[in-house]
């Protein structure tokens, strides 16, 4: 396995994926999700409530 860490801006990172610690009702509120939603706006979070795989109704 192999491991880069770099400093800088998450948000201006070239990723094939972001793995964000979303509290369990995936809402983008605050730290590094909140800036996830202003970056992306709000159709990011309406994915995540759509595409929920576990098929819960918390969000």
């Amino acid at each position: 396995m192999h491991i880069r860490i770099e400093v800088g801006n998450v948000l201006k990172k070239s990723a094939d994926v972001l793995i964000s610690t979303a509290n369990p009702w995936l809402n983008l509120s605050g730290g590094v999700d909140g800036a996830i939603l202003s970056a992306v706006g709000p159709a990011i979070q309406d994915e995540l409530h759509r595409d929920d795989p576990s098929g819960s109704s918390w969000c």
